[in-house]
């Protein structure tokens, strides 16, 4: 398996965390777990297919070539076939809606084609980065591509000081001392998440503060449930394990005991 994160360049760094590229050499042999980090993204599929399981039906659907993934409020699971090579764009808060060309509304646990590109956009951008010679050069033709797309682009300043002051307090933050530093309401600051996040303010603090929760399970396997519990803001154990367990499907000593290598890749350095 090879990951690799690419810096964005000056023009996106409002609308783009990072771009990454993942290849497997053969088959994965386990089925992936993917789990909500409060962050949408664009995938391109340059070799190979990806299969994820629709969770209602129980059947495996194959992803588009070029897909549109919105925040995720519950885990994925999706099984890479044979040889393949994706390139990814994470987006900051404020970032996906710009892409995407429209609200981020109904956009959450979706996967998406991208309607609002021409056919011809898509298939261009397809051709060159499948033909590209190496993985620093597909990346860079994604971040032309970007450039071009949010060249006139202004970002939201109110949505993206909120998610930031969220995410540097791990998610425990407090809506009232948010609201009255941001000089807005809560139905302001709700409609203007939900369009341009697809979720909440406060579901969006709850991904953040499962991901913290996340990184301390994997690495201080030592931490009891209920220290990790109390040190993240919940009330009890019981609260810490309910919550994990809606965002993932397992429970926190079950994910500790499961492999999940793809997941540890692509949120390393998130």
């Amino acid at each position: 398996m090879y990951y690799r994160e690419f810096e964005p360049s000056v023009m996106l760094r409002p609308f783009v965390e990072c771009l990454w590229i993942l290849e497997l050499d053969t088959a994965v042999s386990e089925i992936e777990r993917i789990l909500p980090d409060g962050k949408a993204e664009l995938i391109l599929h340059y070799e190979g297919t990806t299969e994820e399981l629709d969770e209602c039906s129980g059947t495996w659907h194959r992803q588009g070539q070029l897909v549109f993934a919105g925040q995720r409020r519950k885990w994925l699971q999706i099984k890479p076939s044979g040889k393949s090579g994706m390139l990814g764009v994470r987006f900051t808060p404020i970032g996906a809606m710009h892409v995407l060309r429209s609200s981020m509304g109904g956009t959450a646990d979706q996967i998406l084609d991208l309607t609002a590109w021409s056919a011809q956009t898509k298939a261009s951008l397809i051709e060159r980065i499948c033909e590209a010679p190496s993985p620093a050069a597909r990346v860079l033709c994604m971040v032309h591509f970007l450039e071009q797309l949010l060249s006139e682009t202004e970002p939201d300043l109110l949505v993206a000081a909120a998610a930031k002051h969220i995410e540097d307090v791990g998610g425990n933050h407090s809506q009232t001392s948010m609201l009255s530093f941001l000089e807005t309401t809560e139905r302001q600051l709700e409609r203007r998440f939900a369009n341009t996040l697809g979720t909440s303010p406060k579901r969006y603090a709850r991904t953040i503060r499962f991901q913290r929760t996340l990184q301390v399970l994997e690495n201080a396997r030592a931490s009891s449930l209920t220290d990790i519990a109390l040190n993240h803001g919940f009330f009890d154990q019981s609260h810490f394990i309910r919550d994990f367990k809606e965002f993932s499907g397992l429970s926190p000593t079950a994910y500790r005991r499961s492999t999940h290598a793809m997941n540890d890749f692509l949120h390393q350095m998130a």
